[in-house]
């Protein structure tokens, strides 16, 4: 009897499995993602006492510097370059033309300098804010597609 059951309960996880499959490879448009839990996760980043995950936040947000998958290390994201000063106290980053925001508008420096105050803000609970705010003392718009973040000593 309990072989049976073990049996009915493995065929019905296999059917589920290949139903949602089928009918997520229909959808092109569609992205699906299996996770184990998302029971103490959010999706607003500053709300996120916990390091960021890649499983889920990486397909909804981009990083200002991203992964050399080539060469390794650090490497391009929404920044497609940047510079540290001479005296080590400021990064300027260099945004990639064309990118957009789901619904069209581009992206713009602006819109850079607001999401990492908005990490630093006093409602962020988020895991990263504290380095952020012992780090940065200003972010500085030069145009639309580049920024200076101003930080409070020299930070390699």
């Amino acid at each position: 009897m309990r072989f049976r059951s073990l049996q009915a309960l493995a065929l019905s996880g296999l059917l589920i499995v290949v139903g949602a499959s089928s009918a997520t490879a229909a959808d092109k448009d569609t992205l699906v993602i299996a996770l184990d839990t998302l029971g103490a996760q959010v999706m607003d980043p500053i709300m996120d006492t916990r390091a960021p995950h890649a499983h889920y936040h990486a397909p909804v947000w981009d990083s200002l510097v991203g992964f050399d998958f080539e060469k390794g290390g650090i490497g391009p994201g929404v920044a497609e370059r940047w510079e540290l000063a001479a005296d080590g106290k400021s990064w300027t980053f260099y945004l990639r033309k064309g990118q957009r925001f789901h619904n069209g508008d581009p992206l713009t420096a602006h819109d850079v300098k607001f999401s990492l105050e908005r990490v630093m803000s006093p409602e962020s609970i988020s895991s990263g804010a504290a380095a952020l705010k012992r780090a940065i003392d200003r972010i500085e718009v030069l145009d639309d597609l580049t920024l200076r973040v101003h930080t409070k000593g020299v930070i390699p």
